[in-house]
């Protein structure tokens, strides 16, 4: 498989839902490439969705215990050089705590909740709300280490420790599915932000915080133009 200029992705791993074997209708197709040439490069087709990353960048989130990283450790599945992906992984570090994940999810969700009248594309904005649902409760998790990504944990996980309930819980995680705006889950967004309030940052931090993270910056402006859709 090759792409730009005849540099080719070297290690081609399926992840989330189809790599688990618990997709459904609505499930999308998430495949990673690794590349010693290409990096960050994300496509779309349809619902099948190609990032591709130099394996140097992996190599990093794996050392620093990022998230995604921990996801493709956990769940990944080698369609292409099953030695390299090992190799990667077994480089997984957890990190020391994962505050600082909690604190982006914490201020995306403030940020929809607060610029909701200003929301023109709520496609995005519902992929957000599940975004910072399921961001907070896997650090949590990672911070036990015993982490699943599946969505079901998820809300188990959330009712156990009592967060949100199994089947709230849920409903934000599927918010992604959902084109329009839905006030009861922006009710129930509102109730988790109120419960993890303990992570609201101070200031400072949120203006590093929006300064420095790319996923709350783009977010606000792709949620206010409805020409975006990731």
């Amino acid at each position: 498989m090759t792409f730009f200029d005849n540099k080719g992705i070297d290690c081609l791993v399926v992840i989330g839902s189809h790599a688990r074997g618990d997709d459904d209708y609505d499930s999308d197709v998430d495949l990673l490439g690794i590349s010693e040439y290409l990096d960050k490069k994300i496509f779309y087709v349809n619902k099948v969705n190609l990032s591709v990353y130099s394996y140097k960048h992996i190599e990093n989130m794996m050392k620093d215990g990022d998230l995604f990283a921990l996801h493709l450790k956990l769940e990944g599945k080698a369609l292409i050089n099953s030695v390299m992906f090992n190799r990667l992984i077994r480089k997984f570090r957890y990190k020391t705590n994962y505050t600082y994940d909690k604190k982006i999810s914490f201020v995306m969700g403030m940020n929809i909740l607060h610029y909701e009248n200003e929301i023109l594309n709520w496609e995005v904005a519902n992929k957000r709300i599940a975004w910072c649902v399921r961001t907070f409760l896997l650090s949590s998790m990672a911070e036990e280490k015993n982490v699943s990504f599946s969505k079901k944990d998820i809300a188990l996980f959330s009712q156990e420790r009592k967060y949100l309930s199994y089947r709230d819980c849920l409903d934000l995680i599927n918010a992604k599915s959902f084109k329009g705006k839905r006030n009861t889950l922006l009710n129930l967004l509102n109730d988790f932000i109120s419960l993890i309030d303990e992570y609201r940052p101070t200031r400072s931090e949120f203006i590093r915080l929006m300064e420095n993270e790319s996923i709350l910056i783009n977010t606000i402006d792709q949620m206010r133009f409805d020409f975006y859709s990731y």
